[in-house]
């Protein structure tokens, strides 16, 4: 039994000979596997399409969120803020900054509603890469360079305050296995605005704002009316909050075990 949790190195790889070694190795392992574990329907289709598994031989297994991820963690948001460099009010992202995690059109959408939102910066919390610089030269562009912080990898201990602090969770990804952040996001009661794509559909279901990942306008609209509306805020909340609890490790590892016991049967 092996897992392969999605296969975005092959629609999304940069590096030619990666793709050219880790192809056809995962093709063999999945046709010989007697079960290949996957996070989503979305990657299970994927592994199907790409690497010609035999459906029947795919079983989903869906990702949980940790507990330490948890509204209770916005007491602790101040001291991380100070030793992050971030003020109160601001809107997040946890990215690695690929192209595919469509970071620039965040820093687009963003710089429509900055000066509606005048006390309120947008954060990208992630590693920083070529990429990111792409991505600060964009927001310099746009006037907003001072607006858009890159922290940069955020520590265990830091990331579920971060979460839980911020005023909206933003996640325009072109792509994912699964999405796990935005899990983490609604777990940590933050409302939650993602892309209508990939995976992200099975997780987030109706308890997110849902938006086309083009939509730089919508993006805009959605990232001011969570921002400033109590009401929808509140809704998105208890919505994430209810819709993580289908999301629990304890599942997660229960649906395993059953697995793992048809095989050994």
């Amino acid at each position: 039994v092996i897992t392969i949790h999605d296969v975005l190195f092959l629609k999304h790889g940069r590096r030619r000979l990666e793709n050219i070694i880790f192809k056809p190795w995962a093709r063999l392992i999945g046709s010989r596997a007697a079960v290949v574990l996957t996070d989503s329907e979305h990657s299970r289709r994927d592994l199907v399409t790409l690497l010609g598994i035999d459906p029947d031989g795919i079983a989903v297994v869906p990702l949980g969120v940790s507990e330490q991820f948890s509204p209770e963690m916005r007491d602790k948001a101040p001291d991380a803020l100070v030793r992050l460099g971030i003020p109160q009010n601001y809107i997040l992202t946890v990215t690695n900054f690929r192209p595919h995690k469509n970071g620039d059109l965040l820093i687009r959408a963003y710089a429509r509603v900055a000066e509606r939102i005048p006390d309120t910066v947008l954060v990208l919390a992630g590693t920083r890469t070529h990429d990111s610089d792409s991505l600060r030269e964009s927001a310099e562009r746009l006037g907003i360079g001072d607006r858009v912080l890159m922290p940069g990898l955020i520590s265990d201990e830091d990331l579920p305050a971060l979460y839980a602090g911020a005023r909206v969770f933003a996640f325009p990804s072109l792509d994912e296995g699964f999405g796990l952040p935005v899990l983490e996001a609604m777990a940590s009661g933050v409302p939650v605005v993602s892309s209508s794509t990939s995976s992200l559909p099975e997780v987030v279901g109706d308890a997110g704002r849902m938006l086309a990942p083009t939509d730089e306008e919508a993006w805009a609209e959605a990232i001011f009316d969570l921002s400033t509306d109590v009401s929808v805020r509140q809704q998105r909340i208890q919505a994430g909050l209810k819709r993580v609890k289908a999301f629990t490790w304890r599942r997660s590892v229960s649906m395993l075990l059953d697995i793992l016991e048809g095989v050994a049967r």
